[in-house]
C-alpha cells in the first residue's frame, strides 16, 4: 500500500510540475508547443519511459498480489477492461480512472449476481454511459455539475 501511495504522489507531482504542464500542452496542441521552442519528441520519449516504469510497477505489484501470473493475464480482454475503466471514469482527470474502476467493479458484481450473461448487459450499459457522458467520464461530469452551482 505504501508503494501505491508513493507512486500516486509522484504522479501527482509530475502532473502539476512544469514538465506535466508541457505534456498537457503537447496533448492539446503540439504545433504550438514546438513553436514555443520545446523539443516535443524529447518530452514524449520521457513520458513514454515513465509510463513504462509505472506500468511495470503495476504489473509487479499485481504479480506480487497474486503470487502467480498465468497466461490469462495476457489475454486481450484485460487490456479492454483497463480501457473501459479509463473511459468510464474520465481520462482527462487524475482520479478519473480510479472512479471508473470502482464503477466498473460495482457494475460487474451487481449484474453478475443476477445473470450469467452479465457481459452483454454490462457492455451495453457501459457503451450507453460513455455515449451519454460524451467521453468525458463520470468524474468530469460530477466536477462540471458542482461548478455550475
Amino acid at each position: 500500500m505504501i508503494i501505491i501511495i508513493i507512486a500516486v504522489a509522484l504522479l501527482r507531482i509530475l502532473q502539476t510540475s512544469p514538465f506535466g504542464k508541457v505534456l498537457k500542452a503537447i496533448s492539446e496542441n503540439e504545433d504550438r508547443v514546438k513553436l514555443l521552442g520545446y523539443n516535443t519528441d524529447k518530452y514524449k520519449l520521457i513520458s513514454f519511459t515513465l509510463s513504462g516504469l509505472f506500468s511495470g510497477l503495476a504489473g509487479a505489484l499485481f504479480a506480487f498480489h497474486l503470487n502467480y501470473v498465468g497466461l490469462d493475464t495476457l489475454y486481450w480482454m484485460l487490456s479492454g477492461e483497463i480501457l473501459i475503466i479509463t473511459l468510464l471514469g474520465g481520462f482527462r482527470t487524475f482520479f478519473g480512472p480510479l472512479i471508473g474502476a470502482v464503477a466498473y467493479i460495482l457494475l460487474k458484481d451487481g449484474i453478475s449476481a443476477y445473470t450469467e450473461n452479465w457481459m452483454i448487459i454490462m457492455g451495453l450499459m457501459i457503451m450507453a454511459i460513455i455515449l451519454v457522458f460524451r467521453g468525458s467520464g463520470i468524474l468530469e461530469m460530477i466536477e462540471k455539475r458542482f461548478q455550475k452551482e
